[in-house]
């Protein structure tokens, strides 16, 4: 999985993200929370982005 700058730091603090695992909600009540499938690899950061415009705040999605 590719995150967020804003993600890798909350997430993440003082450390290297790649190579961490990010357990995803996939909205699958049939798998269980230690099933490997509901896990994924961070292999890269991306930039913060604005998706409305340069006067938008940041924003990223929600992890619970």
């Amino acid at each position: 999985m590719v995150v967020n700058e804003t993600l890798a730091r909350r997430f993440f603090p003082g450390q290297d993200p790649i190579g961490r695992r990010i357990r995803v909600q996939l909205f699958q009540p049939e798998l269980a929370a230690d099933d490997p499938r509901q896990w994924r690899e961070v292999v890269g950061i991306v930039r913060d982005t604005r998706h409305y415009g340069p006067g938008a705040r940041r924003r990223f999605a929600r992890f619970d």
